[in-house]
């Protein structure tokens, strides 16, 4: 449940326009967009407690024109992504990859991925997997 008075939203995309003295991965200008979870370590899955107390939850979201963020809450943008297509990966992108790769696993060659309807994550996961380097001519993706 989002915390009262916390300025909801999770995705976002957006170029820094100002960083504080201690900011070493950013710079004025860089292109970035928001991470859900930002206060975990790369390495670390994230677990439903670190969702809700992420970004648009316990923390300030993206539904405002300027934000001041965590040097963590942020990730830089691919260049041949719009501000508008990198917005969506940082929720419905994530958790398209997360359903197909995270924890390790991954679709094996002759497995049928199926996504449930046409909305954001199931578009996201036939293109993540689609995309995919490690995808090895996976069967049947339907659509239902």
């Amino acid at each position: 449940m989002t915390e009262p008075n916390v300025v909801p939203g999770s995705d976002g995309a957006g170029i820094v326009v100002s960083i504080g003295k201690a900011v070493t991965y950013h710079a004025p200008g860089d292109k970035v967009v928001t991470h859900l979870v930002p206060n975990i370590p790369p390495s670390r899955f994230p677990t439903g407690a670190d969702i809700t107390a992420g970004l648009g939850q316990a923390v300030d979201g993206t539904i405002r024109e300027y934000g001041v963020f965590h040097e963590n809450t942020l990730v830089h943008m691919p260049n041949n992504l719009s501000f508008e297509q990198a917005a969506t990966l940082t929720c419905s992108g994530l958790t398209a990859w997360n359903a197909l790769y995270g924890g390790g696993r991954g679709p094996k060659k002759g497995d049928t991925i199926l996504t449930q309807g046409t909305g954001g994550v199931s578009i996201a996961a036939v293109q993540v997997n689609l995309l995919s380097p490690h995808n090895e001519a996976v069967g049947l993706i339907r659509f239902i």
